[in-house]
């Protein structure tokens, strides 16, 4: 199959993941709030989503300016279900307080978002995807788990994520319509189908195009024929 073909299959596929398994529940993804989606990456941060919606669900009717003039502890407090909440809560202020300064255009531009306290080009692009449709790739390590399974790519990188080809390919396979959708069924895929250990091939609605269960049939139809 070429490689465009398969690209196509595999953005419909997640898109459709999305539609009809995905997690819809999750609070952050219901707005497409720029400063609302940012502080909620911020509180997903080495946590779960089912730790992070409590959390966000209480902070999340707090403008910026709120933010800022809360006072730290109270803050930290609120976020320490989370861990690491007096580093949260210091680089929380931080941001917004970088939002306010810039009248909120720090929140549409990738090199701004880049340069807060604690944001990274996954962060960035979750914001500009799901807030402005930006097609942009949540590349993390599900993504970058699948995209090695289902096309064989791969990185010799120590660590993956900062990868310039990588993130290249990542970004092919974003479409220019529904970006917010796609990065949401692939990473709610990557959690439920495609995991880490055990993943579930025989669920998989791409197995037949991907990489990985080739292999492992191929190895297995050897194994009968000894």
């Amino acid at each position: 199959m070429q490689r465009a073909a398969k690209i196509h299959l595999f953005q419909r596929a997640m898109i459709t993941y999305w539609q009809q398994n995905g997690r819809h529940e999750l609070p952050w993804r219901k707005t497409t709030s720029a400063w609302n989606i940012l502080l909620a990456e911020v509180l997903l941060r080495k946590t779960t989503s089912a730790q992070a919606a409590a959390v966000y669900e209480s902070l999340a009717p707090y403008s910026p300016a709120e933010i800022v003039g809360m006072d730290q502890a109270a803050l930290a407090g609120l976020l320490q279900p989370l861990g690491i909440h007096q580093v949260r809560a210091k680089q929380l202020q931080q941001i917004a307080q970088a939002v306010i300064d810039s009248g909120g255009t720090v929140l549409e531009s990738d090199a701004a978002l880049r340069a807060l306290p604690g944001v990274g080009r996954y962060i960035s692009n979750s914001v500009r995807c799901c807030a402005f449709g930006v097609p942009a790739p949540a590349m993390d390590t599900n993504l970058i788990r699948v995209m090695n399974r289902v096309f064989g790519w791969t990185s010799h990188r120590k660590r993956p994520r900062e990868d310039r080809k990588l993130w290249q390919c990542a970004e092919a396979l974003v479409p220019d319509d529904m970006p917010r959708e796609f990065n949401w069924g692939m990473l709610d895929f990557a959690a439920a189908i495609c995991t880490q250990r055990k993943p579930k091939c025989e669920q998989c609605p791409i197995n037949e195009i991907c990489t990985y269960y080739a292999a492992n049939r191929q190895v297995q139809a050897l194994e009968m024929a000894e």
